[in-house]
């Protein structure tokens, strides 16, 4: 802050004056580093830096062990970590789930389906099915892992509208294409609520 006291005072009492409005100034000053002090102490951004070092360091592990997730299954080309994690940042952006769920639900889908195009559909539809019955990503995205694997009886949990006898009768496919036909769009609703607009705004905050 540059203040000019010399503009301000002129003539025989300037010194006077800029004597008087110095130490007004300083107390001021001194008032509020005190104010600043209360919410931004040297503790205080102390124990943020940490926080923001652990989280990042967090992240940066989750988005490395999806990295190794896709070299051990052989879908790693050179530039595919890098799309899946961009996508999972995207889509964490987009719906206001975080990427800590995200990421776990890819994984369980690539090592299900050694796809990652499939994947990622799957990925997609089990977004649409949370957001229309209110179950955790992580719940939705195993009962599906398992219905791909032929456990087609842990989707009935879930209360996706399916009868047991659908599910046993059908095959994956054929389920996976009601469910889409079923929830199509709820992910992409949600995300627009007002709830999805204040996650997606948390979301925002603790990235930045």
């Amino acid at each position: 802050v540059v203040i000019n006291l010399a503009a301000e005072y002129t003539g025989k009492k300037a010194f006077t004056q800029a004597e008087m409005a110095t130490k007004t100034l300083t107390k001021s000053v001194k008032g509020l580093a005190g104010a600043f002090g209360i919410a931004f102490g040297t503790r205080a951004v102390v124990a943020f830096a940490k926080a923001s070092v652990k989280a990042f360091v967090q992240d940066d592990n989750a988005a490395r062990s999806l990295g190794i997730t896709l070299k051990n299954l052989g879908l790693e080309t050179g530039n595919t970590s890098v799309y899946v994690n961009e996508m999972i940042s995207n889509l964490e952006k987009q719906t206001g789930v975080l990427d800590d769920e995200l990421r776990p639900a890819m994984d369980r889908f690539l090592r299900a389906t050694m796809s990652v195009s499939k994947a990622q559909q799957l990925l997609g539809l089990a977004l649409d099915i949370s957001a229309g019955t209110g179950k955790d990503l992580t719940a939705v995205s195993q009962g599906l892992q398992k219905a791909y694997l032929g456990n087609t009886a842990s989707l009935s949990k879930l209360g996706v509208g399916l009868s047991k006898a659908e599910l046993t009768s059908s095959s994956f496919e054929e389920i996976q294409l009601r469910l889409t036909e079923l929830f199509a769009g709820q992910a992409s609703s949600a995300a627009e609520s007002y709830a999805g607009q204040l996650n997606k705004l948390t979301i925002a905050g603790n990235n930045a």
